[in-house]
């Protein structure tokens, strides 16, 4: 098996089905943006939150991707939103496996925020003002802008327009494709090396 990207504007669910398929495959699950987070503060000394897109934390991102490259096996990773954005990165994930879109509409989105009492909790205030942004909010509006570059980056796409359940039925289908057309390959060039060393012409 290959190692699986998924990408996507925050917010269109890597991290929550990326978690979950992992568990449902027995296989290891990487968040790259938990891991830049842990370099920076170790670069750095202090941790940046959510959704800051600092000079420091973007270009750690492609480090992050790189020390993926090191581990061997397959596994489950979940991106953060600016990984398929820089062309480095995607070129390492082209070459250790399959790049996943996770495509799930902004308004699904802001409306999956705006219900959820867990979400948007991330406000920046200026009350002289009369400004409050929320961060999840700016984030995923952001992202939502470079729509077109995760469009010419991905191998396969899933729409996830609708509940977790129904993403991760998707997500595990993909997945499987990918598993099945990496073994056919497998087996198709063990066969083709047996036949070289047998003499056995394949032309």
């Amino acid at each position: 098996m290959e190692k699986y990207f998924l990408i996507g504007i925050p917010g269109c669910g890597k991290t929550t089905l990326g978690r979950l398929a992992a568990e449902k495959l027995n296989l290891p699950f990487i968040d790259t943006d938990v891991m830049t987070m842990e370099r920076v503060t170790k670069i750095y000394g202090y941790t940046p939150g959510w959704f800051s897109m600092t000079s420091d934390f973007v270009p750690q991102q492609y480090y992050t991707v790189e020390e993926i490259e090191k581990i061997e096996g397959p596994m489950i990773v979940a991106t953060g939103a600016e990984v398929a954005l820089i062309p480095g990165c995607v070129r390492l994930m082209d070459k250790m496996g399959k790049i996943i879109w996770l495509d799930r509409s902004l308004e699904r989105i802001l409306q999956d925020i705006e219900e959820d009492p867990k979400r948007g909790n991330m406000v920046m205030e200026d009350k002289d003002n009369n400004i409050r942004i929320v961060m999840e909010v700016e984030g995923a509006k952001e992202y939502a802008k470079e729509l077109e570059t995760y469009r010419k980056v991905f191998h396969l796409r899933v729409e996830n327009e609708g509940t977790i359940e129904e993403g991760l039925e998707s997500l595990l289908f993909v997945i499987d494709i990918f598993k099945k057309l990496y073994e056919s390959k497998k087996s198709e060039g063990v066969k083709q090396e047996a036949d070289g060393e047998a003499g056995i012409s394949t032309q």
